[in-house]
Parts: C-alpha cells; structure tokens; sequence
C-alpha cells in the first residue's frame, strides 16, 4: 500500500454523460473513505486486483451500465494498460482470473494520459448509451468479481511506478493503530473496514466474507495483505437498487471531534453487530439504514421495503411487475413488515431510511431480535407512474445472538455434512458463508427426494418432507464452506 494523492483527476473512458438512455443506479459496498491506492499482491509483476459481488447482493442484476473507481499511476511518464474483466469462480471456490471460459471483457487497453509525478485519476464507464452498449452477464449462485488485469510488460517498479487501485483498508493493515473507530490520517477523517466475527456456541468464529482479492499468473488468488480490504468501486445497473449500511455515530464520529462518513456502506452494512454481541470497545450497537436508486424514471414514486430471514426456492413472477422477487413469502418477517416501510422517492428516484433501534441494554427488545436473524434479505417494490417493478436483492448477515444455539460447520464437494434422523425437526434454515454454491440434500436412505440450492453469502428455509429421514449438506469447490443452520421447529 502507498498513501492517496490529494487532488484527483477525472477521465472517463467510454460513452458520455449526455447520451445517457439507461438507468445507472449505482450501489457499493466500502466504507466511503479511501487510506490508500494498493496492488494488492501482485507488486512487481503482472497479474489481477478484483471485488467479490456476491449473488446475495447481485441476483436481479443482469447488465452493468456503470463502473467507477479510482487508478493512481506512481510514475505518469510511463503510460501503462489494463483491461476490466469479469471473473467467475473456479473449482478451487476462488477467483478464476485468466480463464476465457470462466472470465468476460468488459473494457481493454484502457490507459491514462502520459504526463509527469503521480497522479490519481477518477475512472467512469457509462455503459449506458444504448440497449446494446450495457455490460450483460449470466446469473449466478457464486460470486462475479470486478477485476482489474494490470498487464504492464515489463512490470513496474512498485512503488516509484505502477498503477494501483484506491482502497479501503481492513483494520489488519495498521499495525500502529488497528482501531476500528473513525480516525485521523494526517488531514483526513477515515475509519477502516470493519472486520466481520461472530459468537457461535460460546465462541467467536470469522466466517469467509473476503471481498478484495489478487493474483499474478500460476498462483491462487487470495486476500491482499490486508484482509478485510474493499477496493473503491461503485456499480451501476438499469434495475432499482436496494443497498445497505449501517448508522453509528459512535464508530463513524459523526457531530464528534471526528467525522467520517456515516451510513457505513462497507462491510460494516453487510455485517452488522446490532446487539454489541461479540463485547466491543466500546459498545457497538448499529442500526440499519436502506438506499434506494431507482432512476429518474421512477421520480416522485414509492418504495415499499420488503424484508425476511431466507431466500425463496425460486424466484417470484408478478404479471404486470418487471423483475423477480426472491424473497420467502411464508416467512413470518415478510408477512408483517409488508408496507410497514413505504419510502417516498425524491426527484432523482433515490430515498434513504434509517431504522433508530434506541440505545442498548437490556431493556431494548428489538436488538436481540434482529441479532437472532440467520441473515436479512431485502427488496423493494417500486410503484410509479413508469409501473411497478422490484429491485435487485440486498443482504444484511447480522453478528449472531449466541442464545439461538446455531451450528456450524464446514463442507466442500466429497464432503458433506449429514444431520441425522434422531436430529431432524421439521424446518431446518441454512446459510452459506461460501466459497461457491451450496447443495441440501433431504434423503431416505440413500434416495435423495429433494435437492435444494443456496447461493453464497444467503439463507434458505426448508420445510422438510414427511419422507425425510436425513440432511445432506455439500458444498461444490475444493476449498471449504462454511454453512450455520438451525431448526426452527
């Protein structure tokens, strides 16, 4: 890692602003402050930098028609390329970089402009002009990952030359300061991502939640050297989009001696402590907080936030409705926050909501409740005077309330988990940490009756069929899953 440049260029690369047909309603997931531009692992030579989207945040998004992030180039005078790649994962469970059957080219040969001294650049790609100019993909229950191939021959030498990516650094990389309070560096206000742990069975386990990741030619991905890293990428698609964050002015400073910016769009949303159940220093008790960005067409229209513990077996279909909703409909969440949160869309189609759960302790009822949920799963149903559509998925994982007695274990592909028939009740509720696709096998014997699929990083409800005699459990990469489920009745 090296420090930020303070001034910022601004180049993009593709279509202008002005031909805009499209939406591009944008989400991210890191923190929205930057402590410096990275190339991960790959140093001095060639190789990749990319970001984890996982289908508990992707599903209902098939095309991409925005992409910002900032490069800063050590040296300007030695104009160096990269291209922007889409990547799936291999059968390891990691990042698939270089493999043109499991990868796509969404830009090449971008370059900056030669000039001299460092310099740090704003990179736009509106993918929107047209129908056809969109980025599109294929769904899928593993991650994509945005990536970046730097392919600089011969390589540079890192620091003095090289592109980096501008990041948001995990509270392991500062060996001086490892706190993951707002702070200042120099003169700014930062605060780090916040690394993801939670209470299962007395004891705290770290489940597999990596969004950044790199590589050079022949060797396995992996987490840069600092873990719990977000690269700075904003995506924008032509679907209403639901993100997440979480509100605390404790950890992010807000109105304090310090500031930084609050909601927490990083790991911090996607992995909240609303109960302070892991015993934090001090206290965190987080509160949830939507964005929606619906697109102009949508202005003046209604929001109403959907929500409920686990995913539907397959996705939804409302004649009239443009997209899917994915959502359990018998989950009792669902049925009793439906239309309890309508949120007005301002003239841009964006809204922002903030649930104030009070302060902790123990006479706050709603804190433990939420930290008993599995995982979050929400949508929004869109009404306008353009129609009625539903967003794409977003997906809160709360720190766990131990008192549920949730198991744990560990699964990948020739090695399952079984729960037996002395154990079985009639709803069991899984969650897949990942790495890849999970697969839940209701057997008899050694007849399987019913398959069910999880994506990583989402839960799934099953209500067992009277037949059932035994679980099967089985992830489907090398690597290990972690999988957490219990039975609920």
């Amino acid at each position: 890692m090296t420090k930020l440049l303070p001034c910022i260029a601004v180049l993009s690369l593709l279509s202008a602003a002005s031909a805009q047909r499209l939406e591009q309603n944008i989400w991210r997931t890191w923190d929205r402050s930057t402590e410096g531009t990275s190339r991960g692992n790959v140093n001095n030579n060639v190789g990749w930098l990319s970001q984890a989207i996982r289908p508990a945040e992707l599903a209902g998004v098939t095309e991409l028609t925005y992409i910002k992030y900032v490069v800063q180039d050590q040296d300007q005078a030695t104009v160096e390329p990269w291209d922007l790649d889409w990547t799936g994962q291999g059968a390891a469970g990691l990042p698939d970089y270089g493999n043109a059957r499991n990868s796509q080219k969404i830009v090449t040969n971008n370059a900056l402009p030669r000039g001299t001294g460092i310099g740090a650049w704003l990179i736009t790609h509106n993918l929107n002009a047209n129908a056809s100019a969109s980025f599109k993909f294929t769904p899928s229950f593993e991650p994509w990952h945005l990536t970046w191939h730097l392919k600089s021959t011969p390589p540079p030498n890192w620091p003095r030359d090289g592109l980096g990516i501008h990041m948001s650094s995990g509270t392991t990389a500062a060996t001086n300061n490892p706190t993951k309070l707002c702070i200042q560096v120099r003169s700014r206000y930062v605060h780090r991502e916040i690394p993801r742990t939670e209470m299962i069975n007395n004891r705290i386990v770290q489940p597999n939640t990596q969004l950044a990741w790199s590589s050079t030619p022949g060797t396995p991905a992996r987490p840069p050297s600092s873990t719990d890293l977000s690269w700075r990428l904003d995506l924008g698609t032509n679907v209403p989009v639901i993100s997440v964050a979480t509100n605390n002015t404790t950890y992010n400073g807000v109105g304090g001696q310090f500031s930084c910016p609050n909601p927490n769009e990083g790991y911090a949303g996607l992995f909240p402590d609303f109960n302070d159940e892991v015993g934090n220093s001090p206290a965190r008790f987080d509160d949830p907080h939507w964005l929606v960005n619906a697109g102009s067409s949508n202005a003046s229209g209604d929001a109403v936030l959907l929500m409920s513990t686990a995913l539907g077996s397959t996705p939804v279909k409302i004649p009239g409705w443009s997209g899917s909703l994915f959502l359990d409909l018998n989950d009792p969440l669902t049925l009793k926050t439906a239309g309890l949160f309508i949120l007005r869309l301002d003239q841009t189609g964006s809204a922002n909501f903030t649930f104030p759960l009070g302060t902790g302790g123990r006479t706050n009822v709603i804190r433990p409740l939420l930290a008993s949920f599995i995982n979050w799963h929400f949508q929004v149903a869109v009404i306008s005077s353009k129609g009625a559509n539903f967003s794409k998925l977003a997906t809160m994982t709360p720190t766990l309330n131990n008192k549920r007695r949730y198991r744990q274990g560990m699964t990948a592909r020739g090695r399952p988990i079984f729960i037996v028939s002395q154990n079985i009740k009639n709803v069991l509720v899984v969650r897949n940490d990942g790495h890849g696709e999970l697969t839940v096998n209701e057997r008899n014997g050694r007849t399987i009756l019913k398959t069910h699929k999880i994506p990583e990083g989402s839960a799934v409800r099953i209500r067992r069929l009277p037949r059932t005699n035994s679980i099967e459990i089985v992830g489907s990469k090398r690597l290990n899953s972690k999988v957490t489920w219990n039975w609920e009745s």
